[in-house]
């Protein structure tokens, strides 16, 4: 019997969930982002200003899917810097509002770190009640950490990269974070994302950046899906119907009598981790790439996830297939 972990139909399109326009701090309008992308070869974009829910529908085109969301910051700073910005996507297109949640201003009391986790969460319990997939993004840059992680209840979502972060010296791969949080009980779906603001300029010459979208294509999602509908992705979404990359491609993902196999681009290593410590790695060597692999598996591993390392030392991790 095969359990295929990426659905065996259907077609990978490809998306960012974390991106900024002229609507708040990017430099690009969206349609010069949407023009981009889908340059790129991008089939899907969040455009996710920050505290900004705008209904992005015009944008879409046949081949093009603009998810409605926008970036809540719940920022207050005094907590030795610490930050929560929070993705929140629409699950339908009929969405026209924006949860009420919790600020700073209306919570003063949560200059404590309980109280801060506790309004993090009500914010969490809000939008999702109000139909949105909240997103928790770029852990390093918002000062917090495991401990802080470990904390809250109900997100849909981590992002375990976040590119632009990583381009402001911000070691932002997250993964061995985020699989505390899966050992916890916690599911959730592990995310990689631009976070692109595309800004130019002396800034940018000092970061050694040659082009605005220097800033962007670092971090993505493929999803596979059998058409490119707001409601057939939203629905592959919930499903955990992808991976999350820097770079490297999965190409197919299995389980078979016991065994995983997984078949992917070149790289370095394809890495399992399980609940437990009962994870295991195949490598090449040296200049030798490998494109598949196959692990047994015990039967208390409770979950794997898939870890792809390319020469470059760019990442592509898969979503935690509970078992």
């Amino acid at each position: 019997m095969i359990r295929y972990l990426l659905p065996r139909e259907g077609r990978f399109y490809r998306a960012n969930l974390h991106s900024h326009s002229t609507d708040s701090d990017g430099h690009f309008t969206p349609e010069e982002l949407v023009e981009g992308y889908r340059a790129h070869g991008y089939s899907i974009l969040a455009i996710s200003d920050h505290n900004k829910f705008i209904d992005r529908s015009a944008l879409c085109r046949d081949d093009f899917l603009v998810l409605n969301s926008y970036e809540f910051n719940h920022a207050p700073y005094a907590l030795r810097g610490r930050s929560v910005h929070m993705g929140l996507i629409a699950r339908s297109p009929a969405i026209t509002e924006a949860p009420e949640l919790l600020n700073f201003a209306s919570v003063p009391e949560s200059t404590s770190d309980a109280a801060f986790t506790a309004a993090i969460n009500e914010n969490v319990r809000r939008a999702s009640e109000a139909g949105f997939m909240p997103i928790y993004n770029h852990m390093r840059w918002s000062l917090e950490n495991e401990a802080d992680l470990l904390g809250y209840e109900g997100f849909w979502g981590m992002e375990i990269f976040n590119y632009f972060s990583e381009v402001l010296g911000i070691e932002e791969f997250n993964l061995p974070a985020y699989l505390a949080k899966l050992r916890r009980g916690e599911k959730m779906w592990a995310i990689m994302a631009d976070d692109n603001h595309n800004f130019a300029g002396e800034r940018a010459a000092r970061m050694g950046l040659t082009s605005p979208w220097d800033l962007s294509f670092g971090g993505f999602i493929d999803i596979k899906a059998p058409d490119l509908g707001y409601e057939t992705i939203i629905a592959a979404l919930d499903r955990g119907d992808f991976y999350s990359s820097m770079g490297p491609t999965f190409e197919a993902l299995y389980i078979e009598d016991g065994v995983l196999h997984v078949r992917c681009s070149p790289v370095r290593s394809i890495a399992i981790s399980t609940m437990n410590r009962n994870g295991n790695q195949s490598r090449g060597h040296r200049s030798i790439t490998i494109t598949e692999a196959a692990f047994e598996l015990r039967e208390d591993v409770g979950f794997v996830v898939v870890n792809l390392t390319d020469e470059h030392g760019l990442h592509a991790v898969s979503q935690p297939y509970w078992l």
